[in-house]
Formats: structure tokens, C-alpha cells, sequence
């Protein structure tokens, strides 16, 4: 019977062998006991404490790199100084129609006066003796767009810094 084979050696022969698909086009036959690649992976052991404090670590370069890129800069001035800072993530202007001056700054925070819109509002505050006054103050997110101006340039732009 020399090639032949008989209906339970098939069986046999098959069930020694174990097909496994790596790719859609190629399939292999494998013996019992090398399918070492077909084993699931090792359980996942919880993470070190030093492996935790490496990802913060690296978290916190990447925040520290990006900071930069996503901070603006904005101009800071009072009657006795004018500078550029940076770092800020919108620039504030604040105008007192009482007596007619105006600062400049930049803000790591916006207010929440201002979390719905970016522009210009009148505020009311109050002084340290209690007595209140009003505020105009302009937030915007662009470099320096909060270009120093005066109190009168700002009436006549329509009370926006534009």
C-alpha cells in the first residue's frame, strides 16, 4: 500500500498537526509543542512605582517644552514702564475712565469674567476704602494684542482695542 493511508492514521497524522494563519496568504503546519509564538503573552505585571514616577517625569518635560509653543506674548505697561512678557496665555489691558490711565499685562489665567468671550467689558470694583469705580478691561489671545493705547484712543476706537 506503499502512500496510502488509512482512515485512522489520517485522523492521527491531523491531529498531530496544528495549522496556524500569521498571514492571510501564507499558512504553516506546526507540531505539537512549537507553538510557542501562539501562546498568549505573559500576564502584564502593575506598573513599578519608579516606572510611574518615569512617565510623570516625562509627562512633565513634554508639558515644559510645550509650554512655549502654546503661551502668547503680551505687553506690560503703566505710566512708568513698558516691556514684553511671555508666557501668558491671554493678554489683559484695563482702562479707569475716572482719571483716565491704563495698564497692560498678560494673564497665566483667563478670568472668569471672561470665560464666554474675548473683548472688552465695563467691571465695577472696589477700592480698599470700599468705594466702587468702574473698569473697562479688554482680554485678547494674540502676540502683543494688547497694544498700549490711551484712555482717549480707546473711547475712540469704540471702547475695544482694536
Amino acid at each position: 500500500m506503499g502512500g496510502a493511508y488509512t482512515l485512522s492514521q489520517c485522523v492521527e497524522l491531523r491531529a498531530e498537526q496544528v495549522r496556524s494563519i500569521k498571514d492571510p496568504d501564507v499558512i504553516s503546519v506546526h507540531r505539537p509543542g512549537h507553538l510557542s509564538h501562539l501562546s498568549p503573552p505573559p500576564p502584564l505585571l502593575p506598573p513599578s512605582p519608579s516606572s510611574k514616577m518615569a512617565r510623570l517625569v516625562a509627562v512633565l518635560l513634554l508639558l515644559g517644552l510645550l509650554h512655549p509653543v502654546l503661551s502668547i506674548q503680551c505687553y506690560r505697561a503703566d505710566e512708568f514702564h513698558k516691556k514684553i512678557v511671555d508666557g501668558n496665555l491671554v493678554c489683559l489691558a484695563q482702562f479707569d475712565p475716572q482719571d483716565g490711565t491704563s495698564s497692560f499685562s498678560g494673564l497665566q489665567k483667563i478670568p472668569k469674567r471672561f470665560k464666554d468671550h474675548e473683548g472688552c467689558i465695563l467691571t465695577t470694583r472696589k477700592s480698599r476704602n470700599e468705594e466702587t469705580f468702574a473698569v473697562w478691561e479688554c482680554v485678547c489671545s494674540n502676540d502683543l494684542c494688547n497694544q498700549p493705547i490711551s484712555w482717549s484712543q480707546f473711547k475712540r476706537n469704540g471702547y475695544t482695542l482694536a
